[in-house]
């Protein structure tokens, strides 16, 4: 599957995903990412939590560190995503 939700948010879960691309737009809050795995993920948060996750890839921006818990084999790297409005959501989130 993927899915593109490109435009601000406040809390955000995304679960039970597997060989996923998804990319959040700016959440205010924090976001959950729980029993994934195989996945590619672009999200830009004030705190990302996995739970459960395997094999996934995080493009990531955050404020705070990760909290990782029980998941194994994740990478992380920068945000590189871009879209219409982006720069405006970051700004506002």
């Amino acid at each position: 599957c993927v899915a593109w939700v490109c435009d601000m948010m406040d809390q955000t879960f995304v679960d039970l995903c597997s060989g996923c691309r998804v990319l959040l737009g700016p959440c205010s809050a924090s976001t959950f990412v729980r029993d994934c795995s195989d996945c590619v993920f672009w999200i830009a948060t004030q705190q990302l939590r996995t739970r459960d996750c395997k094999r996934c890839k995080f493009y990531l921006y955050s404020k705070t560190e990760p909290i990782i818990e029980a998941s194994e084999d994740l990478s992380f790297a920068p945000w590189t995503a871009s879209y219409p409005m982006c720069s405006a959501h970051f700004r506002d989130a």
